[in-house]
């Protein structure tokens, strides 16, 4: 079952499913919630379907980070400097997208240092 959220818009709410976030994350602000269920969405929908396992997908990118940086690197460190990413590109503005996606890389990173999931 796909997991629906209500976007508004300027004539009223819509309903989006997962494959349909990505196109309606233009246009207005979002609430709290919906920049949350959006994030939602995303990690646990299409962003898991494009990348597979969030935890197999980090901890390949730790090793890599690892052997270029030259010291030991955490799947958990990996989702953190991805939001922090996210959060410097906010600097120059506002950006849907990287609040989106900044929530979703710190649940992650909550995920991955607390192995859950």
């Amino acid at each position: 079952m796909k997991k629906k959220i209500n976007i508004r818009t300027a004539g009223g709410k819509t309903e989006a499913s997962e494959g349909e976030v990505d196109q309606a994350i233009v246009g207005r602000g979002k609430s709290r919630s919906e920049v949350l269920d959006t994030a939602d969405l995303l990690i646990n929908g299409d962003r898991a379907r494009q990348y597979g396992s969030a935890a197999e997908n980090f901890t390949t990118i730790a090793r890599m980070w690892s052997a270029y940086l030259g010291r030991d690197v955490a799947a958990s460190d990996v989702a953190n400097m991805m939001a922090l990413l996210k959060i410097a590109r906010l600097r120059n503005g506002v950006h849907e997208d990287s609040s989106i996606d900044g929530c979703g890389y710190l649940a992650l990173a909550h995920e991955l240092a607390n192995e859950v999931g």
